[in-house]
C-alpha cells in the first residue's frame, strides 16, 4: 500500500517516492472511493437510461456525454448542498468537474 502527497493544481496526486505530508492520499481510500463510485455510476447510468428511453416525444438511449455532463452538473450541486454539511461549510477547496473531447485513434473507437 503506498501513499502520497496530493497536488491541488492538477487536483491529484504527486506519483513516486516522497515523504509523508500533511495532504496525503493512499491505495486503501482509493480502493473505497472507486468502488463507491463505480456502483453508483452504475446505478446512476442504468436509471439516467430508462428515463431517456421512457421520453414521450423523443424516446432513446443516452448518450454517454449526455452522462458525463450530468454527472459534471451533478457533482457540483452534489459539493454544494450534500457535501458541505458532511466536510464543512468553508472548507477552503472545491470540486472542479469538466468533461472535454479527447481525441481518439481510429482503432480505439
Amino acid at each position: 500500500m503506498g501513499w502520497w502527497p496530493l497536488d491541488i493544481e492538477s487536483g491529484g496526486i504527486k506519483w513516486g517516492n516522497h515523504p509523508p505530508s500533511e495532504l496525503m492520499w493512499g491505495d486503501s481510500p482509493a480502493d473505497v472511493m472507486d468502488a463507491v463510485f463505480s456502483e453508483a455510476a452504475q446505478e446512476a447510468w442504468f436509471k439516467c437510461n430508462e428515463i431517456f428511453q421512457g421520453l414521450d416525444d423523443d424516446a432513446r438511449p443516452m448518450l454517454p456525454v449526455e452522462f458525463l455532463a450530468g454527472m459534471a452538473f451533478s457533482l457540483s450541486g452534489f459539493e454544494k448542498f450534500s457535501l458541505n454539511r458532511i466536510l464543512g461549510k468553508n472548507i477552503g477547496y472545491t470540486l472542479k468537474v469538466t468533461v472535454e473531447k479527447i481525441d481518439q485513434e481510429d482503432d480505439e473507437e
